[in-house]
């Protein structure tokens, strides 16, 4: 994108800086073809990008509301809860079903879920006690926290992928989801 088009930004010592949609800046050209130099976004902005929940986009901070909306949490807890929650999942299911999880999340949520090699599932009760031990939240609230974040996710990510997951663990995490 030439310097000073729409959607990009002029300026620098060389008078030439250009940044695209995706938060990638140029500060040069290339010397043969003229088009500009792109760098990869960096993680704040990948954090950034955003999902979708009912045909429109959502953040981080969206994202976290309608969890604890629905949760009857506050909105820290629900951050914490979320993130425990995709946490103990990952932990669970295979490591592609995690990479095809994390590709399906907006970066800020799946970026960080952590890789390893075989799924390990565990009892939903058994889940709910670790993650109710995380984030201090009582097992009830815990409970309805999961439940929250399978919902939002489910209006987030491909429902076949989410499904996929899922399938990995005991039935009773898709039953609760579908309360």
């Amino acid at each position: 994108m030439p310097a000073g088009s729409p959607g990009g930004l002029s300026g620098g010592p060389a008078g030439r800086m250009t940044v695209d949609g995706l938060g990638r800046t140029c500060t040069a050209s290339h010397p043969l073809t003229g088009a500009a130099h792109m760098s990869r976004p960096t993680p704040a902005d990948q954090r950034t990008r955003l999902g979708r929940i009912g045909g429109s986009t959502v953040d981080e901070k969206s994202f976290y509301a309608a969890v604890a909306e629905r949760a009857a949490l506050s909105k820290e807890e629900a951050a914490d809860l979320t993130r425990a929650t995709l946490e103990e999942i990952a932990g669970q299911i295979s490591s592609g079903e995690v990479q095809k999880l994390a590709v399906a999340l907006p970066d800020w949520l799946g970026g960080n879920l952590p890789r390893h090699g075989s799924a390990h599932p565990v009892a939903l009760t058994d889940a709910v006690r670790q993650i109710s031990r995380r984030t201090g939240l009582t097992g009830e609230e815990t409970r309805r926290g999961v439940a929250a974040v399978l919902a939002v996710m489910r209006e987030l990510v491909d429902r076949t992928q989410l499904d996929h997951a899922l399938f990995q663990l005991p039935k009773d995490y898709r039953q609760l989801e579908a309360t």
